[in-house]
């Protein structure tokens, strides 16, 4: 499980980079753009399907009661981020994204800060108790 997960956090940071250096462009390629977004949800949501269903239930069920808590207060976190990135890919249609490229470009950086400091959170709870086990 651990070396799934992190094989799925370095293809998210990877895939982050090249949205950034997407977003750095002065004119959007909005096929690209559309492309790099598609590939970034995907392994995103394989990595929140691993957590949630192999991750977290095994942890659920052995972790002290410290480690217990930062789980689920990670677990919890994990759903308001994914509300916040459905939101985001709502908002920001590829029509959107092409007619208000440099907002997009913001709200883009927002979102990515937001995905590193998720996976280095995941990193730093998860990957301990991983390999404890």
């Amino acid at each position: 499980m651990l070396t799934e997960l992190s094989t799925l956090h370095d293809e998210i940071e990877r895939l982050i980079a090249e949205l950034e250096a997407l977003t750095g462009e002065e004119v959007p390629r909005l096929d690209v753009v559309a492309n790099a977004r598609l590939k970034l949800t995907r392994v995103s949501r394989r990595r929140t399907t691993l957590l949630e269903t192999a991750i977290y239930p095994r942890l659920l069920e052995s972790a002290s009661a410290a480690d217990l808590s930062k789980v689920e207060a990670l677990r919890s976190s994990g759903k308001q981020s994914l509300i916040a990135s459905g939101a985001h890919i709502g908002r920001w249609t590829l029509s959107e994204i092409g007619a208000h490229w440099r907002d997009y470009c913001a709200a883009s950086h927002a979102l990515r800060v937001s995905m590193r400091e998720r996976i280095e959170q995941e990193r730093t709870i998860i990957y301990p108790l991983l390999i404890g086990r």
